[in-house]
């Protein structure tokens, strides 16, 4: 599972990456958690006594840590904000666990055999969806969000046959839970695509015209019918937009590089990783759905700071 390219990132920047200004990090107790709103943005956090844990934060100037680590890659919020699920690795299985939004009521709710990747939960808070190694290869499963017992493969061998897919990986909701945007590579192994699948008929639909950006990390928008993705670019990869159907996209961004991209609740907004030069760290930035407006919106004195959820 560790050939996906958001850990591989993640790694990266354990490694050799710190953001770049003072911030205040503060372990609370419950009783002093502020109850999230649609600006609170969840996200990786990484110390070298703590490796790579989940931190949030409310106002851009305080993070708070949620979890212990050491090796925690993935957050997603809940619709309504009161609980996160997150990604923690235990002898090299990635399982599914969940928390309340100030860290309590931790609960493992990925099957015990499965190692699974990217989790996001349905716009409707009452399935999660993610990529999860099965007959040693990536499929796309779909899980309750309460119960380890309760899930189900949706992509399988049939499927890999008639499309000549060789994995689905990072995949991610529609706003009416009826369809999922996915990665694949093919049988040969070669660049990324992206893909849509119907959960009903099983059909997949491919966005060739953005095959030659190489995209991944693909996000529907809760309120319009576009996505962002991560593609190829000059320098390094950036944050484009396009139509449904990968028609006239547009890239969002012009640093050294961008990458995990996230929406506001109200679609309005995107925050996003951003890298000044390869020997200056990253920090999170927001933007407008046009790329306009550009601003740094969190920095952690020598902490990293990647994968930002809204």
């Amino acid at each position: 599972m560790f050939n996906n390219i958001h850990i591989v990132l993640l790694i990266i920047l354990l490694l050799f990456a710190k953001c770049d200004q003072k911030l205040d990090i503060i372990t609370k107790k419950k009783y002093e958690f502020q109850v999230p709103n649609d600006t609170t943005i969840a996200f990786i956090m990484g110390t070298k006594q703590l490796g790579l844990h989940i931190g949030i934060t409310y106002n851009h100037k305080s993070a708070y840590s949620l979890t212990d680590g050491p090796f925690e890659t993935h957050v997603d919020w809940s619709p309504n904000k009161k609980w996160i699920i997150y990604t923690k690795n235990i002898d090299q299985i990635e399982q599914i666990w969940k928390m309340d939004y100030d860290g309590n009521n931790k609960k493992k709710i990925s099957p015990d055999h499965l190692s699974c990747e990217m989790p996001f939960i349905s716009p409707d808070g009452s399935k999660i969806v993610a990529s999860c190694l099965i007959d040693k290869t990536d499929h796309l499963i779909i899980l309750d969000t309460t119960s380890s017992k309760d899930w189900k493969q949706v992509t399988d061998s049939t499927l890999m046959n008639y499309y000549n897919i060789g994995r689905f990986f990072n995949p991610y909701w529609s706003p009416d839970c009826k369809n999922l945007i996915f990665n694949y590579n093919l049988n040969d192994w070669s660049n990324m695509g992206l893909g849509i699948f119907n959960i009903n008929t099983r059909r997949i639909s491919f966005l060739k015209e953005l095959d030659n950006l190489s995209p991944f990390f693909a996000r529907w928008s809760p309120t319009r019918d576009e996505i962002i993705f991560v593609g190829n670019a000059i320098p390094g990869i950036q944050i484009y937009r396009a139509n449904l159907d990968g028609a006239n996209p547009v890239k969002l961004t012009n640093a050294f590089m961008a990458s995990f991209p996230d929406w506001s609740p109200d679609g309005d907004r995107i925050a996003y990783l951003r890298w000044e030069s390869l020997y200056k760290n990253p920090t999170i930035w927001i933007m407008n759905r046009d790329g306009s407006n550009k601003k740094k919106a969190l920095d952690i004195s020598n902490k990293l700071c990647a994968s930002p959820n809204w």
